[in-house]
């Protein structure tokens, strides 16, 4: 239920590799602030729709082939896995 989600905070912990171009990570809060004043959520889906261009935008960072079926919560799950599996 990407509802239940919070797109806004989910984007401040997504991690980015080393040498990743800060620019964008700015571009996207910028976009999700600008959502949120606009009378949107940052549970909706333009909120959740930001975080995915963050996470394709990652994925061709690391050369890696985009998954167009690949969700967004897909994406956090991966990451909220790994971080529980740290123990962070």
């Amino acid at each position: 239920m990407t509802n239940d989600v919070n797109w806004g905070q989910v984007l401040l912990y997504y991690p980015t590799p080393d040498g990743f171009d800060s620019w964008y990570i700015d571009k996207c809060k910028e976009d999700m602030r600008e959502n949120v004043q606009n009378g949107g959520n940052p549970k909706d889906k333009v909120a959740e729709k930001i975080f995915l261009r963050l996470c394709r935008l990652v994925d061709i960072y690391c050369k890696q082939d985009i998954d167009w079926i690949k969700t967004a919560l897909d994406y956090w799950n991966e990451v909220d896995s790994k971080l529980k599996g740290n123990g962070d």
